[in-house]
């Protein structure tokens, strides 16, 4: 769960919700989605989360790696 504030900044710039820094990739955005959170035959996914960088990508999947790291900013 990200603070309001900085998820509204990080999807309207297309920042990665980890480190804030651009988000594009050479193939495009990586968004993240849960478990049975995308249907595979739809052809549009919506999310209200932001994207990942090529460097975050596993510290964001990861069950506990977002908390791991904001505990780690405190």
């Amino acid at each position: 769960m990200m603070h309001p504030l900085r998820q509204r900044g990080t999807m309207q710039a297309l920042r990665c919700q980890v480190c804030a820094e651009r988000a594009r990739t050479p193939l495009g955005f990586i968004f993240l989605a849960g478990p049975n959170t995308v249907e595979p035959d739809d052809p549009t996914v919506l999310t209200n989360q932001p994207p990942v960088c090529l460097k975050h990508v596993r510290t964001a999947a990861e069950p506990s790696g977002l908390a791991d790291l904001g505990r780690s900013f405190r």
